[in-house]
């Protein structure tokens, strides 16, 4: 009887988190399949009231880079970030763009900034840019 070599080899892709399926969209066109991604909030789920779980903080102090909206978007994610006590390298895309102030009394930045493809048209270039300096091989 004869058995064949199978020759397994591990592959170790970069881990990005995504706060939300947006950016991780976002990522996994920008990075291509040499980048794991990952995504705290899917989609149908609303990032304002997203509730991390034990998984989230492990997940996130693992990840090697996590890609966020900013402009106060997710508001529980300071506190992820404290917990996990992560060393991933952040981008924050909100730096990105021109952010809208609402009309009202309040003038309060609205953070839903990629519905307008003007922004999205800067921060995908910066995403891509960050990501290139990041993983210069990928």
């Amino acid at each position: 009887m004869t058995f064949g070599l199978v020759r397994v080899y591990a592959t170790s892709f970069p881990e990005v988190v995504a706060a939300h399926s947006i950016l991780g969209d976002w990522v996994r066109e920008v990075a291509g399949p040499e980048v794991s991604v990952r995504v705290f909030v899917g989609p149908n789920a609303d990032a304002h009231t997203y509730q991390p779980s034990p998984d989230d903080v492990r997940l996130l102090a693992d990840a090697q880079v996590l890609v966020f909206s900013g402009a106060h978007f997710e508001p529980w994610l300071p506190d992820l970030i404290r917990s996990s006590r992560t060393k991933a390298i952040l981008i924050d895309l909100s730096k990105a763009v021109s952010l809208r102030r609402l009309e009202g009394p309040h003038g309060e930045i609205d953070p839903h900034y990629w519905n307008d493809a003007r922004n999205a048209q800067s921060a995908i270039p910066a995403l891509r840019a960050a990501l290139a300096e990041i993983f210069p091989q990928q």
